[in-house]
């Protein structure tokens, strides 16, 4: 449904309110107090009010307005999830909005900080089940990190039947593995 078409069922919604409203005031006997017509009309235009303030924000749940620019909200500001596949969903979103941060130098901290922030609210069990899980994935990178230096040196040692070559030539600069004459003295 277009943002026009969206405007126009508001509309139409809105005078069919108010025409009840108008019909409901024909029906009202004349015999009322000062008083009491205005506190019906007082009620009359709160409800008005509210109803124009709920149908602008139904009118705009799916626009974010930034800098006097109104453009399309991201879909993880209009997500509601309730169910295991729409948290899931929400899941992913939000991780590929996190990991685009992945190259930066605090990207670390930040997740420190962000997990110590989303478990405060969590029982003590929760946590230790996500202590757990993180526990489990650092044990297995660690592994797969094990495992990949394996792999490079068995790939490296292969005998070969070419002699090495032999560095012949003596560095006259580097004085660092050479004989010290202070070790001597006295």
């Amino acid at each position: 449904m277009t943002l026009a078409e969206k405007i126009a069922q508001r509309n139409a919604e809105a005078e069919r309110k108010k025409q009840a409203i108008l019909e409901k005031k024909a029906l009202i006997p004349e015999e009322e107090t000062e008083e009491e017509k205005f506190a019906r009309r007082q009620r009359e235009k709160n409800a008005i009010i509210e109803s124009d303030l709920a149908n602008a924000a139904d009118l705009f749940s799916g626009v974010k307005v930034t800098d006097g620019v109104v453009g399309p909200a991201s879909n993880l500001e209009t997500m509601r999830p309730k169910t295991k596949d729409q948290f899931s969903e929400y899941t992913t979103e939000l991780v590929a909005l996190i990991q685009k941060h992945e190259k930066q130098g605090l990207y670390v901290s930040f997740l420190e900080g962000l997990f110590r922030e989303l478990a405060q609210g969590c029982r003590d069990v929760d946590v230790r089940k996500f202590a757990t899980t993180l526990t489990t994935l650092a044990n297995e990178k660690q592994k797969a990190a094990k495992d990949a230096l394996k792999t490079k040196k068995k790939g490296s040692s292969k005998p070969s039947l070419v002699a090495a070559k032999v560095n012949t030539v003596v560095d006259t600069k580097d004085y660092s593995n050479d004989y010290d004459e202070f070790d001597d003295f006295m």
